[in-house]
């Protein structure tokens, strides 16, 4: 919420979206329409009652239900960091099986010899659970 209600705008309290004159609070309009999925005719006329302070509040609230689930998904891959290793090794090796052919005609273009090996050096990262 701090990044929103640090967002730069200007004097003017009203909430109109005027991209050239406003770039502050037209940014705030456009994040909150996506966000919203609200056309931006419809953000205006619905905060026409709000100065921007009250304004950044909004949009802060909807940035925040927005990005719940994704949050909510980030911190269950969080507590199960055996199941986000076992995700990032399956695409690690798909990635593998798509890339080792290019690679290898790479390799032979410029004439050297394919080092497949430097894949069994290449480890996953030790995921860190962090506290909220």
């Amino acid at each position: 919420m701090d990044k929103i209600r640090k967002a730069v705008t200007d004097s003017t309290s009203a909430v109109t979206y005027d991209l050239e004159n406003r770039p502050g609070v037209t940014n705030l309009i456009e994040i909150h329409s996506l966000c919203s999925g609200q056309s931006i005719g419809e953000i205006v006329t619905s905060a026409s009652h709000l100065d921007t302070g009250k304004y950044k509040v909004v949009v802060a609230e909807v940035l925040i239900e927005f990005l719940q689930p994704i949050r909510s998904k980030l911190l269950d891959y969080l507590q199960n960091p055996e199941h986000l290793i076992q995700v990032l090794t399956k695409g690690g090796d798909k990635a593998k099986g798509i890339s080792d052919p290019v690679w290898d005609s790479v390799c032979y273009k410029v004439g050297i010899s394919p080092r497949k090996s430097w894949y069994s050096s290449v480890r996953v990262p030790r995921i860190s659970q962090q506290q909220d």
